[in-house]
Order: C-alpha cells, then structure tokens, then sequence
C-alpha cells in the first residue's frame, strides 16, 4: 500500500499538528519510561509508528536510543526530519511498511491507530509491527492502561477502552477477548 495519496490529507495540517500536539509527547514520556523504556537496554532500537512530527522520536534519541520513525504524511515527516535529524524516517501506511533492522519495542501515540477503522486493516497494522519486533519486543503500546496516569487523568475513558479490549497495560492485548459483534 503506497502511502503518497491515501492520506495526503494529513499533509496541510502537519504545521498545526506540530504547533499544537508536539508537546504532549513530553507528558507522556514518564508513562513510557515506566511501561516500556526502563526495561530496554541502553540503545535500544524503537519504532515509533504513526511518528508524526517527531517530538517523541526526539525525545528518544536525547536517551540514547535508536528511533525509526514510520508515517503516512510527507508533511509530518518534513517536521519531524528537523526535530530529530538522528532518527530515521520512512513514509509509509501502518499497515505495510518495511525496516532494514529489527525493533526492540513499538510505540504508537496520541491515539494514531484509530484512525485505522476497518478492524481488518488494524489487525494488519500489528501483524506488520510484529514481524519487525525482535522476539520479545514490546508493542505496540499507546501508553494506556494502568500507570499511565497523565492519560488517565485527561482521557479516562481510554482506560475502559483499553480493559475492555483485554489491553494489559503494556501494549499486549489477551488473544480470546473480542470486540462485541452486532447482528444484522
């Protein structure tokens, strides 16, 4: 899936994107380093996916870690190349996308992936993260679930979302828990 002209759309707004959310990624950095950075060895390689402007994969690589980010909008990535020049960028769709190296763990914030609404789509998004995960890796995690106390605070919400899905706060969600079906 080719990631020019499927979301082109996002490409007008990344200066306001960039202006407005850059820095929640700051805010949520202390949930990461509890749910996710702390257990990773120094220089890890994290894929941040749905990267947007870079503010995270800015933050990251200030920790020593090696980032590629992953996105579907050139403009985001033009923003995202000037916040962090030591990661590296791929402009491509989630749900196909591919990496010269494996991962050590994924991350995906402000809540990308729901914009993937065919859940078919999504599942393809995280069969694709899993095949560039290390055995063992973590992710891909949106920093929801117990301990992510600044989303709670703002969005709890997303922690029913994330205990009714099976999510265990740590990005894994539990194989037998399905999404209620509707008959029509």
């Amino acid at each position: 899936m080719q990631a020019q002209g499927r979301h082109a759309d996002y490409d007008p707004s990344a200066w306001f994107y960039d202006r407005h959310w850059g820095g929640f990624s700051r805010q949520v950095l202390p949930v990461l380093e509890r749910l996710v950075l702390g257990e990773l060895p120094a220089g890890a390689r994290i894929l941040d996916l749905c990267c947007g402007t870079g503010h995270l994969a800015a933050l990251l690589t200030e920790r020593g870690f090696r980032v590629v980010g992953v996105d579907v909008s050139a403009g985001m990535l033009a923003f995202a190349r000037v916040h962090a020049p030591q990661a590296d960028f791929v402009l491509a769709d989630a749900r196909d996308f591919a990496l010269p190296e494996a991962v050590d763990a994924a991350v995906s914030l402000y809540d990308s992936l729901n914009h993937i609404l065919a859940l078919d789509e999504l599942a393809r998004v995280f069969v694709n993260v899993r095949r560039v995960l290390v055995p063992g890796g973590a992710g891909p995690s949106d920093a929801l679930g117990p301990g992510a106390d600044v989303l709670r605070r703002h969005r709890p919400h997303d922690e029913v979302a994330a205990a009714d899905a099976g999510a265990d706060g740590r990005g894994r969600v539990a194989p037998t828990k399905r999404a209620p079906t509707t008959a029509t």
